[in-house]
């Protein structure tokens, strides 16, 4: 996904702005996968412009710092951290400054065992004050993760697999991965629909479960042996891989788990 950022971005470098990188905040989040605080880090730091940088890291840094009990990924406790990021933006030297805090939040403010009695700036710090340091910052209450379900199928022919490009946007999309039977598709009618067969057999199923950042995703599979396969011309989506060959292939991490063991 980074890739393909990349790639798109310097697209946009070489046909909007003439391949010269931009160097506003506003220009830099219009790239593709540069957000407010990644702007904010480079033009701070390659353009020595003053942009607050606020990641992750650096939230844990205020938060601690400022008393912040509340868990910095809401709304309001969010606009709250980006009013402090901009309020302690120095007049000069902002580059200087910003690197300090990424090393700050790196060597000192560590998420667990930080090294408040090595830090420059711990008699400010109300959580060090406070002896709130191990509880800043706050958690995210977490939620039950949706449940997403997929039918795949492994086509299987003399020691070939039938995979399937995925071209659709998505968490997947430019990889390979197995032939997705959607809604009004069975195995019967989708191995007679795109491959012109009727006859198979069934060496195995089962369901794989996999963990994204949002959902759970159950992966139900069908193993299918087929033979005889027909002159019909599959769609260019699809193709057969030698079993050889799934190791080096841009497969998702849960497919690729899921046809190493067969």
């Amino acid at each position: 996904r980074r890739a393909k950022f990349i790639m798109q971005s310097a697209t946009i470098l070489v046909k909007k702005y003439n391949a010269t990188f931009p160097m506003t905040v506003d220009e830099l989040k219009s790239l593709p996968g540069i957000g407010k605080s990644t702007a904010g880090a480079i033009c701070a730091l390659a353009f020595k412009k003053p942009a607050p940088i606020l990641d992750a890291n650096v939230k844990r840094v205020f938060c601690r710092f400022y008393g912040i009990k509340e868990w910095s990924g809401e709304t309001r406790i969010d606009k709250k951290l980006w009013d402090l990021a901009e309020q302690n933006l120095p007049d000069k030297e902002v580059s200087i400054y910003t690197q300090a805090l990424m090393d700050m939040e790196a060597t000192l403010c560590k998420p667990k065992v930080p090294l408040c009695l090595k830090c420059p700036i711990n008699k400010k710090c109300i959580s060090y004050e406070n002896n709130w340091v191990n509880e800043i910052p706050a958690k995210k209450i977490k939620k039950p993760k949706p449940i997403r379900v997929m039918h795949v199928l492994i086509l299987e022919n003399k020691n070939q697999i039938l995979l399937e490009k995925k071209i659709s946007p998505g968490v997947w999309q430019g990889l390979w991965s197995l032939p997705e039977i959607k809604k009004g598709f069975n195995e019967v009618n989708w191995v007679q629909h795109f491959l012109g067969i009727s006859s198979f057999k069934t060496l195995n199923e089962g369901t794989i479960s996999a963990i994204f950042s949002h959902y759970k995703l159950n992966l139900i599979f069908k193993h299918l042996s087929v033979n005889d396969l027909s002159d019909k011309q599959i769609k260019d989506t699809l193709k057969w891989f030698e079993k050889t060959q799934l190791s080096d292939a841009s497969l998702p991490a849960p497919i690729k788990r899921l046809l190493i063991n067969i």
